[in-house]
């Protein structure tokens, strides 16, 4: 099967899922100023903005290595995003993450397969 066309999501749905995923996660909380738009799907985008981690957070856990940072980020969003695709019923998807920290940013295409 294809995967299907980024048009497709609903995208407040999606971004308010991953704002609930934010906020479950009780570490990402404490060190973070605005949840609900740490990650927000715009198109074929995933844009990750990491300035909403306090500057103590980006210090200790994301400075150091930005690109582990990401990718280690991707690879916890893979259950809630195949969860979020698998119950309203997509096969696959495509998406472009886009890390954005103090004027760096960090780019990964992935394809998604439920």
């Amino acid at each position: 099967m294809d995967v299907q066309e980024f048009v497709e999501i609903d995208q407040p749905h999606f971004n308010k899922n991953m704002a609930n995923w934010v906020r479950a996660n009780r570490h990402i909380m404490r060190a973070m100023s605005d949840y609900s738009r740490l990650i927000v799907m715009n198109g074929p985008t995933l844009r990750v903005n990491l300035n909403y981690f306090n500057p103590q957070y980006q210090y200790k856990f994301i400075d150091h290595n930005f690109e582990h940072y990401c990718e280690k980020f991707i690879d916890r969003l893979d259950e809630p995003i195949s969860i979020y695709l698998r119950t309203n019923g997509f096969a696959g998807y495509e998406v472009t993450f886009i890390f954005l920290l103090n004027g760096k940013s960090y780019e990964k295409f992935i394809t998604y397969k439920v």
